[in-house]
């Protein structure tokens, strides 16, 4: 079972969509930094998120600078061969009016 969060942040950075395999699996990765309650502007966080498939086009609407607010799922399946556990995001949405 996994797990869902909701955090806002600004976009710190947006990479390239890129495509793996034969299949057309694409995954484009970005980071935010965390903004809103509790955070510590003094330390800020920085996390990384990544869209996979048809999501990455999410992305395309954003620019460096904007704030967000996104949802994600987390759970631990591992990879085979990746032993990293995935991040399923499935919503973004602008802070800004």
């Amino acid at each position: 079972m996994s797990k869902s969060f909701e955090v806002q942040g600004l976009v710190h950075s947006i990479g390239e969509t890129t495509e793996y395999g034969q299949n057309g699996f694409t995954k484009r990765e970005f980071v935010l930094k965390l903004t809103g309650e509790g955070e510590n502007s003094d330390y800020p966080n920085f996390i990384a998120l990544e869209l996979i498939k048809d999501k990455c086009a999410l992305m395309d609407k954003y620019q460096i600078g904007d704030e967000i607010s996104t949802q994600f799922n987390l759970s631990g399946r591992l990879w085979s061969g990746n032993d990293r556990p995935e991040k399923m995001l499935y919503q973004l949405a602008s802070l800004e009016g």
